[in-house]
């Protein structure tokens, strides 16, 4: 067995022994569910439900509102269904209020007149005199610039309510536009005014937008495989927020970026088949598919 076969099989196993949304996932794509996954499902469908406020959200904030839409789709319920749908109506009540990145926010320079009025369509995770940052993703990413966490909220958000099916919308169309224009200006991969963790948000939601935006996601990914070192990593980005996005896309760039990112992936797996730090199970979701996906290869 090769050294990436033999990671693969440590980290479906360290996935397949979880009470959790992962383990339920990883179960399903080997093949060998538990007896007792039905059981799980519905504990944790019950469990996200639980946090569902009246109102709709999940703590008034955009990005665990986001999130809960996202595992409920995981676990089989659909946009439509109670309670996703309530989660997803209050993320579109978010879209376009006072507060949403629009491109200057907290940044000054030459770069934001240049980019000029974006078509808008971003989610606001609060009003413009609150602060968001430090924000944390699920892959344990943390931005602590204020522009950069609002930018990656709504990232997120676009990203579940395109998986709702809502992509027609023209807010929604509005908010990928946004994503187009932006994509013209990602030039260096570097701290700056937009650092290699943001262009990465971008990632995920366009690759999930449908055909029609192939256009725009094939050039970002692209540029993003292009900056990626000798050792797998990406200078400047956490590894698992690039390869989460990778992984979406589907792409052959994207593919052949997270086959390189094996070596670094092997340097951070730990003896049961996990890959420490910060959002360690979903950090272990994302190293097994790319390590199968590169196994496969």
């Amino acid at each position: 067995m090769s050294a990436v076969a033999a990671a693969a099989e440590r980290a479906a196993a360290f996935l397949a022994r979880l009470p959790t949304r992962q383990g339920l996932l990883a179960r399903a794509r080997l093949g060998a569910p538990d007896p007792g996954d039905a059981a799980l499902r519905a504990t944790l469908v019950q469990r996200c439900t639980r946090e569902v406020r009246p109102d709709g959200s999940v703590g008034a904030s955009l990005l665990a509102t986001a999130w809960t839409a996202l595992e409920l789709m995981d676990l089989g319920v659909a946009a439509t269904e109670q309670p996703t749908a309530r989660l997803v109506a209050w993320l579109l009540a978010q879209q376009g209020r006072p507060g949403g990145f629009d491109g200057t926010l907290g940044e000054s320079g030459p770069l934001a007149h240049e980019i000029g009025t974006l078509p808008g369509g971003f989610f606001a995770p609060a009003a413009p005199d609150q602060r968001v940052a430090p924000l944390t993703l699920p892959t344990g990413k943390t931005f602590r610039a204020e522009a950069a966490a609002r930018f990656a909220a709504s990232a997120l958000a676009l990203r579940a309510v395109l998986r709702a099916g809502l992509g027609p919308r023209e807010q929604v169309r509005l908010h990928l536009q946004s994503f187009q224009r932006l994509g013209r200006h990602f030039r260096a991969w570097e701290p700056g005014f937009f650092a290699p963790d943001v262009i990465a948000c971008a990632v995920a939601p366009l690759a999930v937008a449908g055909t029609q935006w192939r256009e725009t996601l094939l050039p970002l990914v692209t540029f993003v495989a292009g900056h990626q070192g000798a050792d797998g990593e990406w200078p400047h980005a956490e590894l698992f927020h690039v390869l989460e996005g990778l992984l979406l896309a589907d792409a052959p760039d994207a593919r052949a970026a997270v086959a390189r990112a094996v070596p670094a992936l092997l340097a951070r797996q730990k003896g049961d088949g996990s890959f420490g730090g910060p959002a360690r199970e979903e950090r272990a979701w994302i190293g097994w598919q790319a390590l199968e996906l590169a196994a496969r290869r």
